[in-house]
């Protein structure tokens, strides 16, 4: 099938015999295939319209985005995943060799003519997600809204803010409460100013937004937009100019509203005082993992959370509760998942949750579902971050993050975490997650500086996604590693 699809950018090709000895990849098929950078881009397959809609894409944005897009050079691994039942449409999925960035670009089966392709392409640590098409002569297009155009905010008399409560304590629990409203006419211009400009798409999330935006215009009527969702932040609306999606806010936008909603809440709090903590019996503390979403690229589904430490010892949960039992700072809750679930049981019967994340890429926090924290989040103690990540290092096996943050090589560790790319890298290895970090796992051809090869290990009965504890070591850069890959001597599923 040829396509008049070309790009004046980037050329990319399918580098079957170099790389994998293999061929492009016939439709319907999974075998993987490497695209690498070249000058000269061979024509006539289904394959290579999407290779070639991928390099407009990434030309595209190379000179929008700058460097918020992939950095030019990168190897992409091309596959196809059109589910078998489908019919009518093609998909195809591309891996940087980086790990980090995906595309995913789908087309119904039509003429050549009239293909249109459909591309989503982000990065997996959450810097980046574009979505828009590439029509068959590679024009590259995105969809982009102006509020202030489409909803005629430009003569707006007061913006009311309404607060979907979710305080697990609160009688007005699940329904929307008045939070603020704002009349003074400098702010409002200075919200009208920021919101006027094109605003891009961003990834659709299943959640109830956190607000509800009421512009009150000069002719009586209001304009409604929802706001903000716990670890994202995105705009949306009802009206049909929206056409379903959710759009990212200006930068000032979000900073101008999430000031005033600051302005309006407590500055400090004492947990251990207003959660009853003194009366913890256990205390539990949960991993949480995360994932996309099926069927929507670039969409990772709320944390499943699996247990990795139950405290018991009385003298260790008294030093965790005394720790809290103080005035901690409050804050904006940060555009980042909780990495631990805290689950304080007390003797009552009843349980006191709350995220946390303490690594050291990430400020520490503590937030919560309980009306005490009103939607903010606190920074802890250093000596309860200090007691917490103790007991985490006590179980026996270190997550990634644990292990990247103090690193020991070429010593025998046990490492935990969730398997992906497992058959998708040019390597006989995969990536494994924990903690919100990720190392490159080697069950094969490892090979020290001086010739000696470590056995091989089986990854018989292991998938992408599975949870794993891989002992083995961590390496240094050299002659056939790259620094802080890790050599697997036993795999096993986390039990």
């Amino acid at each position: 099938m040829k396509s008049r699809l070309f790009s004046a950018g980037l050329l990319l090709t399918l580098s079957a015999s170099i790389l994998c000895g293999c061929g492009l990849i016939p439709t319907g098929s999974t075998e993987v295939v490497t695209v690498i950078t070249t000058d000269v881009t061979p024509e006539g397959t289904v394959d290579m319209e999407y290779v070639n809609a991928l390099n407009a894409v990434l030309a595209y944005l190379s000179e929008r985005y700058g460097e918020q897009a992939p950095p030019p050079g990168l190897a992409w691994t091309g596959e196809n995943v059109t589910p078998d039942r489908i019919v009518g449409s093609l998909d195809f999925k591309y891996t940087a060799q980086d790990g980090d960035w995906v595309a995913r670009i789908s087309r119904p089966v039509v003429a050549p003519e009239a293909v249109v392709y459909k591309v989503f392409l982000y990065s997996r640590t959450g810097g980046f997600y574009w979505q828009g098409e590439v029509d068959a002569d590679g024009q590259v297009t995105e969809p982009r809204v102006n509020l202030v155009e489409e909803m005629g905010l430009s003569g707006i008399m007061k913006v009311k803010v309404v607060e979907f409560d979710l305080a697990s304590d609160s009688a007005t629990r699940g329904q929307y409460i008045d939070r603020l409203t704002l009349t003074e006419p400098q702010l409002l211009n200075e919200i009208v100013t920021a919101l006027d400009t094109d605003l891009r798409v961003a990834p659709k999330v299943a959640c109830i937004p956190e607000y509800q935006l009421h512009f009150h215009l000069a002719d009586g009527t209001v304009q409604e937009l929802e706001y903000s969702c716990g670890g994202a932040t995105f705009l949306r609306g009802k009206q049909d100019f929206w056409q379903g999606e959710d759009f990212f806010p200006p930068e000032q936008f979000d900073a101008l509203i999430q000031a005033q909603l600051a302005s309006t809440l407590p500055s400090q709090v004492n947990v251990a005082e207003q959660a009853g903590l003194t009366r913890t019996v256990k205390i539990e503390i949960l991993e949480t993992i995360h994932s996309e979403v099926t069927g929507s690229p670039g969409v990772v589904e709320a944390q499943v959370p699996e247990l990795r430490l139950t405290i018991v010892d009385s003298q260790i949960i008294e030093q965790i509760v005394a720790a809290l039992d103080a005035d901690i700072p409050l804050g904006p809750r940060a555009r980042v998942p909780a990495s631990f679930i805290l689950q304080f049981h007390l003797d009552d019967g009843t349980v006191q949750t709350f995220g946390y994340v303490g690594d050291s890429e990430s400020p520490a926090f503590l937030s919560g579902g309980q009306g005490f924290w009103r939607g903010q989040q606190g920074e802890p103690p250093a000596e309860f971050d200090r007691l917490l990540q103790e007991q985490l290092a006590s179980t026996g096996t270190l997550s990634v993050s644990e292990l990247l943050e103090n690193p020991v090589y070429d010593t025998e560790i046990r490492v935990h975490g969730q398997v992906s790319l497992l058959g998708e890298l040019f390597c006989p290895c995969f990536e494994l997650t924990s903690g919100g970090k990720k190392v490159q796992v080697w069950y094969d051809l490892m090979v020290e500086d001086d010739g000696t090869e470590s056995p091989a290990v089986s990854v018989e009965g292991i998938q992408n996604g599975d949870q794993v504890v891989v002992t083995g070591e961590l390496k240094t850069a050299g002659a056939h590693t790259s620094p802080n890959d890790f050599w697997a001597s036993k795999i096993e599923k986390a039990q």
